[in-house]
């Protein structure tokens, strides 16, 4: 599978880029984030969108944002997308693109969180109708890294789906037994689409649970963080 051509990559040093004239699911703000257990050697975390809501079909960047708990703070990724099978869950653990995606200066904790904008060369087009993207890294090399999550309670609730090695099934945030789930409402995770797909038609895109959570309380008047980790 190759990847889709990346154009510039090495975004996101804060305040970043954030697609705010993307297809938006979060409020902007990050309570927690969403990451995996350094055993596991290939996390995916996924958000369900609609092509309804985009101008087009064709993505052309996508923003999304991290955090991290530990020293290293840079992170080496694979944007993704998925179409959706006969269940309305991502369709197997192949994506149908693949761009590959570079963070520089990952923020520390929820305090400053920070987008890192992908911009993707040649253009993905989307299935009509729902769709996934998302994120995949390598948990053993980069570790202790996380997807940032919106846990506001007036923020509409948004399917994300999560899948590792050792797993061939797909979880979903809102059906899971796992409880460190309990409070997510959306990633932080934007797609932008072409507003003008003309004389785009035709191109060819190149195709292709150990969860772990972070959950930080601000102490009042200290600046500490509260970690745990499932």
């Amino acid at each position: 599978m190759a990847p889709a051509e990346a154009g510039t990559r090495v975004l996101g040093t804060p305040p970043g880029p954030s697609c705010d004239d993307g297809l938006i699911k979060d409020d902007g703000t990050a309570e927690t984030g969403w990451g995996w257990v350094p055993t596991a050697i290939r996390g995916e975390y996924v958000q369900e969108f609609n092509s309804a809501e985009l101008p087009t079909r064709y993505i052309d960047r996508v923003c999304l944002c991290f955090l991290r708990t530990q020293a290293d703070d840079d992170l080496d990724f694979d944007l993704v997308f998925y179409r959706p099978n006969a269940d309305g869950l991502p369709d197997g653990i192949t994506p149908f693109a693949v761009v590959p995606g570079q963070i520089r200066d990952v923020p520390l904790g929820v305090a400053n969180p920070a987008f890192t904008e992908v911009q993707i060369a040649s253009p993905v087009e989307v299935p009509a109708g729902t769709f996934f993207v998302g994120a995949r890294w390598n948990p053993g090399v980069d570790q202790f890294f996380f997807l940032c999550s919106d846990t506001t309670p007036s923020t509409p609730r948004t399917n994300l789906w999560w899948i590792d090695d050792r797993s061939a099934e797909w979880d979903n945030a809102f059906t899971t037994t796992d409880p460190i789930f309990a409070n997510h409402r959306a990633a932080l995770v934007r797609p932008v689409a072409l507003e003008d797909a003309t004389g785009i038609d035709g191109v060819e895109v190149p195709v292709g649970s150990n969860a772990l959570a972070l959950l930080a309380i601000v102490l009042a008047g200290a600046g500490l963080f509260r970690l745990w980790r499932a």
